[in-house]
Parts: structure tokens; sequence; C-alpha cells
């Protein structure tokens, strides 16, 4: 059985409960073709998000994707940027911890 199917099943479950989340704010109703095409959307980003963090991986001859990585991608993000870098701080401080 391929990890695609329940991972994307997962995501479109997050994804509605985003949308009815928002739908009762702006007293709106998503149809399912809508959360579909968002899923797919969101989908579609995170694999080409993956490919890029993969990509700068491979440019700087490593097998593994480290936070700088992500940082990089999420630089033009000003708030995400803000977010993962604030992640980043919080995760060394738990390990200098330790």
């Amino acid at each position: 059985m391929s990890v695609i199917s329940p991972l994307k099943t997962e995501l479109w479950q997050r994804v509605y409960d985003i949308c009815q989340q928002e739908a009762d704010y702006l007293k709106v109703i998503p149809t399912h073709q809508f959360v579909s095409a968002l899923t797919d959307l969101v989908y579609k980003q995170a694999e080409t998000s993956a490919m890029n963090m993969e990509n700068f991986a491979n440019h700087a001859n490593r097998t593994t994707i480290l936070i700088e990585d992500v940082k990089l991608l999420t630089r033009r993000n000003e708030d995400l940027n803000e977010m993962i870098n604030n992640f980043a701080e919080h995760i060394n401080e738990k390990h200098d911890e330790h």
C-alpha cells in the first residue's frame, strides 16, 4: 500500500477542519470540491518544498536536510521565516540544556 493515500487523506481532513473553522467565522460553506482543490494545492506545495530542500542539501553535498535548508526555503516569507528561526532557537536551547 502506498504511503501517499493515507497522507493525502489525513491532509484532506486537516484542510477540511481549517476550512470549517474559517467558514464559521466568515459565515460561508466550503464545498467538498473546494476542500479537495485546496488539499491538492497544499500537497503540491509540500512536494515542491521537499524537492527544493533536498536540492539545497544536494548542492551542499549532503544527504540530510538541515534547519538551514528550511530557513533558505522560507526566506521570502518573513512571517514563516521568523517562526522557523524562533523554532530553531528553541530547539537549540533545548539541545544546549542536555
